[in-house]
């Protein structure tokens, strides 16, 4: 027996009743969610597109939000949990936002409602918050590493500067040049030290004795026959605390150098010493001396000619000592013999005395920092400039201990010790190297260049 027409207009009425129901509680979950001001509005028109799929499903399963346990349901008020956690993290690579759209549409293209893929799709979206929090979480605590290490830096130079500062002050006359050995590259070797150990290590009192040293032998100059341990310990430790800045050996070979030629210089004879020496009486000059003095001066060419006159002056005219007398009363070729052969003597002390610094330096320096050129000084000077281009990005693969070469990203250099940091791309440290490393590396192909790696 069939239904009568007004059974069939009964359910259609029911269904369309039933329909509207589902249609009106689903548009009202999609605009509260829409008006909640918590989810970030980037992620509000991707959620927005759940609106279809979600009715298809309400219409399938009766009292779909009257379940808390229902799996689309509980799909949807993870949606919402999740994205309001993701909005107080950094994402600049948008890799939530890309998770979510992606499957967003899958759930679109879903032609039956199944259980396991709202978990499985749910369990994407928390593993890829999860990553994020922890790439957050490493960020910060750099960040608060690098907080308290700029703090400490900062403590260590203002102490520096005041330990620097009370030494120079506290000494009578201090040159400009040493000034600058103390405040430049002096001060960073105190600074390290002071962060590494502290003050009151005996490395970091082994550096501060050196500032009382240098300042005692620039303000108080010495010989180094008169002062050569003393000498021997300054360019020691000169040399050690440039090794510590990642000065090479080239550059620490040129600093000793130009630390030799400043002790030279103020070793020389005042302008008032020469004066005493040249206003000294004609009479007690013997030709005799002067000959001693002209021989004394090898390969002098000008004053053997000179003195060899005199020779035979005096032999000549050894009868007529008033003659000798009143030429020397003349002064202009005797006086101009006297000077020249006085500077010429000076000229061959200093050159001895320079020649006495630098056995000095030998002396101290295991790796021979003198002659200041060499070949190998010349090799390196393009990978020198290749290194010193390195930027913060720059791109590199570096060989390991078990020889497998990896991608590093060069994401610091350090202002004190030089030291560039690298790090993988997850922004995890893989290394850090010196500037001689860097060099050592190019050189033997243990670090190699990427052009054009991003």
């Amino acid at each position: 027996m069939s239904e009568s027409p007004n059974n069939n207009d009964n359910k259609d009425s029911v269904e369309e009743e039933k329909s509207d129901k589902c249609r009106q509680l689903v548009n009202n979950i999609f605009r509260k969610m829409n008006d909640n001001k918590v989810i970030p509005d980037s992620l509000k028109p991707i959620i927005e597109k759940l609106k279809v799929p979600f009715l298809d499903i309400a219409y399938a399963t009766p009292n779909l939000f009257a379940f808390d346990s229902h799996y689309a349901r509980v799909f949807l008020d993870n949606v919402c949990r999740v994205s309001i956690d993701w909005k107080d993290i950094e994402d600049r690579q948008n890799s939530y936002i890309k998770r979510l759209e992606s499957i967003v549409d899958k759930i679109c293209n879903m032609e039956k409602y199944i259980n396991k893929d709202f978990v499985k799709y749910q369990n994407d979206l928390e593993k890829t918050l999860v990553k994020l929090k922890k790439r957050a979480e490493i960020k910060k605590k750099r960040e608060n590493e690098k907080l308290l290490g700029q703090k400490k830096i900062n403590e260590a130079k203002k102490e520096t500067a005041r330990i620097i500062e009370q030494k120079i002050n506290d000494s009578t006359v201090v040159p400009d040049y040493i000034k600058n050995i103390l405040n430049d590259e002096w001060t960073n070797v105190l600074v390290i030290l002071h962060i590494r150990n502290g003050q009151d290590s005996k490395n970091y009192q082994s550096k501060v004795e050196f500032v009382n040293l240098l300042l005692e032998l620039s303000s108080n100059p010495a010989s180094p026959s008169e002062a050569k341990e003393q000498f021997k310990i300054l360019f020691k430790k000169y040399q050690k605390g440039l090794e510590m800045v990642a000065f090479n050996n080239q550059e620490i070979k040129e600093k000793k150098l130009k630390l030799l030629e400043f002790f030279t210089h103020i070793n020389k004879p005042t302008k008032t010493q020469k004066d005493q020496e040249n206003n000294k009486p004609e009479e007690s000059i013997d030709p005799k001396e002067i000959i001693k003095m002209s021989q004394h001066q090898k390969g002098t060419k000008e004053i053997s000619e000179t003195t060899d006159t005199l020779a035979e002056n005096q032999e000549v005219k050894s009868d007529n000592q008033k003659q000798i007398i009143e030429q020397h009363e003349t002064k202009e070729p005797k006086k101009s013999i006297h000077k020249d052969s006085r500077d010429l003597n000076n000229e061959s002390n200093e050159d001895d005395e320079k020649h006495k610094f630098e056995k000095t330096i030998e002396d101290t320096d295991e790796s021979n920092p003198l002659p200041l050129k060499d070949k190998e000084s010349e090799e390196n000077s393009e990978i020198i400039k290749v290194v010193e281009s390195f930027k913060a990005g720059n791109w590199f693969e570096i060989q390991t201990a078990n020889g497998q070469f990896i991608k590093a990203k060069l994401s610091w250099v350090s202002p004190i010790t030089g030291k560039h940091l690298f790090v993988d791309s997850q922004g995890l440290k893989i290394s850090d190297k010196t500037k001689p490393q860097l060099i050592e590396g190019l050189k033997t192909k243990t670090i190699k260049i990427i052009k054009g790696f991003e």
